[in-house]
């Protein structure tokens, strides 16, 4: 209960003994309860507006908003200090809260991506059942520089997202997905053409007959020796 109505446990303790002593009446007759709020509307909508912004604003690396983080913020807005195990309460109270980010390529384009849906992918199935070809969906990625899906703060029912550049040093994969079969292959350091080629050619022998290949814009699948 404590949680839900901003106050301390101490408080609401103290408000029930009254109800179950003198009833709705004695309640009532309570004055205020606690030191008096240090933030006003007008610093709750700054503080809002900086969360908007993000916390790169702020000088971080990252989109990700974390307690002390937002301590910062609140800091920085209004000139109060808050502890950041106290930070979740304004949060809670701008109707934000705690979730697991969503991750999404910074090279995205969500319009590209509806149009290809709409149309081209209508003909690409056709084309594939009259030539009888087998549709593979291809991609490359890299598993060493994506940054960590950790929880972070935001407005409730809005799963936030984290963008990030697809970069890869260590190690990546290149995979293909049928309709039936999921197939993959490992390469140390970064993918290029030799790579795509070593992948691809097994993955004739392992799929009969023509195959129709799906993959994005990148240089290298559009290379002379690819």
């Amino acid at each position: 209960m404590a949680r839900q109505v901003g106050m301390h446990r101490q408080s609401v303790s103290r408000w029930a003994r009254q109800l179950a002593k003198g009833g709705r009446p004695a309640l009532k007759k309570a004055g205020r309860a606690g030191r008096k709020p240090r933030l006003d509307a007008a610093d709750l909508r700054r503080i809002e507006r900086g969360l908007q912004r993000g916390p790169e604003a702020l000088g971080y690396e990252t989109s990700l908003w974390t307690a002390w983080r937002v301590a910062h913020l609140i800091e920085e807005e209004c000139g109060v200090r808050y502890d950041p195990s106290q930070a979740w309460r304004i949060l809670r109270k701008l109707g934000w809260s705690c979730q697991r980010p969503v991750g999404r390529a910074m090279e995205r384009d969500e319009a590209n991506i509806r149009e290809w849906k709409k149309k081209r992918w209508v003909e690409i199935k056709k084309k594939a059942q009259k030539e009888g070809r087998t549709i593979v969906f291809a991609d490359e990625s890299g598993l060493s520089e994506r940054p960590h899906r950790t929880r972070t703060w935001a407005p409730k029912g809005q799963a936030p997202v984290l963008q990030y550049h697809f970069t890869w040093k260590t190690l990546s994969v290149i995979a293909g997905i049928t309709f039936w079969n999921f197939y993959f292959q490992l390469f140390p350091g970064a993918i290029r053409s030799p790579q795509i080629i070593e992948f691809l050619t097994p993955l004739l022998r392992h799929i009969p007959g023509k195959l129709l290949i799906i993959w994005d814009g990148w240089p290298a699948h559009r290379s002379r020796a690819v």
